[in-house]
């Protein structure tokens, strides 16, 4: 189990090494970030994604397009169609982290009362 303690080094500890990598992205969470956590912690119960919004504002404000956001491949399909990928893709946005086999599981919660309550219960914890 990670404590609040915990957590915060862990992602402080990401923090540097995406720095010292010189990874250039937009958002936290894409590829190469999971990949760090992948690589560097051997004992990662889960990634939890809070979004902000509900399912359907999300999807009304196409919020992750906004934010250069896919979990999708560039080219869907491009290995189960007749087609490779074109040299312009279909998503350009898409980031391929559905075709991957993590070794940890990935929560999107969109409830906003579950989030707040995640987060007191994470500061809390944190600070005793």
């Amino acid at each position: 189990k990670v404590n609040g303690i915990m957590l915060f080094i862990i992602l402080l500890i990401i923090k540097i090494m995406i720095i010292e990598k010189n990874f250039k992205f937009k958002n936290v969470f894409c590829s190469k970030v999971l990949q760090l956590i992948e690589e560097n912690f051997n004992k990662v119960n889960g990634i939890m994604l809070l979004m902000n919004g509900t399912n359907q504002e999300v999807i009304n404000n196409d919020n992750l397009l906004k934010n250069g956001f896919s979990p999708e491949d560039t080219c869907p399909n491009r290995y189960s169609g007749i087609s490779s990928c074109p040299s312009e893709p279909w998503n350009p946005y898409g980031t391929d982290i559905l075709l991957k086999s993590w070794s940890f599981p990935i929560f999107v919660v969109y409830n906003q009362n579950a989030i707040k309550e995640i987060i007191d219960v994470r500061i809390i914890n944190f600070f005793n």
